[in-house]
């Protein structure tokens, strides 16, 4: 986070928060969070110049309100008090959002994904779960001997695993495997079969179909972009929390 304006390091020590009795509310409804985060989201948002909001987006606004138009929106502005720029700042809000990520860390990915980019490989993996280890390491030898293919064994044993189709697993990007699949794939190539591995209390033959290079498309660019926005955002809410907490526990003693 040390290459992010100062101002938007420190935003929760800064942000004006409401009294400790709107809080509580929130808190008791369980708003508390997503209460703090859209204040912190709504923080972003204003690091870009606000836009005048087309009809489409004030019309998608009345559809998430369940209001049937914008004569109706217009009324429950007024009923609860906002100003026009409130409307318009809700209606643009996902569109501003995107527009200051990207200003804000926009720099900072080809290093992130240059970095972390063999995290976000796809592999593809097929997988045959047993209860009985001594099967499972005769049938490996029976591969490793030529005495019968693995896809044999997938005939035979894949439904043993009936959350898969055909044993097989993914694509799914490296970092989200089990630790000991991704261990798997950075040791085994492409159509290797390890020995028997005991996950989750199962004992397993695995087999790595496939890995797929990671590229900076656009649609990587956009997952980096999310999770530092994601990282930023969690960081904030801890502080912002801490902030609470502590405030709560200086009026109790004043």
């Amino acid at each position: 986070m040390s290459s992010l304006p100062d101002h938007l390091q420190k935003l929760a020590h800064q942000l004006p928060l409401p009294e400790i009795a709107s809080l509580s509310l929130l808190a008791k409804a369980e708003l508390l969070r997503p209460y703090l985060q859209r204040l912190l989201l709504n923080a972003l948002c204003k690091e870009i110049e606000p836009a005048n909001q087309s009809p489409e987006a004030l019309q998608l606004l009345c559809k998430r309100l369940r209001l049937a138009n914008q004569a109706e929106l217009d009324v429950w502005r007024q009923a609860l008090r906002l100003e026009l720029a409130d409307i318009e700042a809700m209606a643009g809000f996902d569109t501003s959002l995107q527009l200051a990520t990207e200003k804000i860390w926009g720099h900072e990915i080809p290093s992130r994904f240059l970095e972390q980019r063999s995290r976000y490989d796809q592999v593809v993996l097929s997988l045959l779960r047993f209860d009985d280890p001594d099967l499972a390491q005769e049938l490996y030898f029976q591969v490793r001997e030529g005495e019968c293919s693995f896809g044999d064994l997938i005939d035979t044993y894949s439904a043993n695993n009936p959350q898969l189709v055909r044993g097989q697993m993914g694509p799914v990007a490296l970092h989200r495997l089990n630790p000991l699949l991704a261990r798997v794939v950075e040791r085994y190539g492409p159509g290797e079969i390890t020995p028997p591995l005991d996950l989750d209390g199962m004992v397993h033959l695995i087999r790595v179909e496939s890995v797929r290079k990671a590229q900076l498309d656009e649609a990587m660019r956009s997952q980096l972009l999310q999770e530092l926005r994601f990282e930023w955002l969690e960081e904030q809410l801890q502080q912002l929390q801490a902030r609470i907490t502590a405030q709560q526990q200086f009026e109790e003693i004043d």
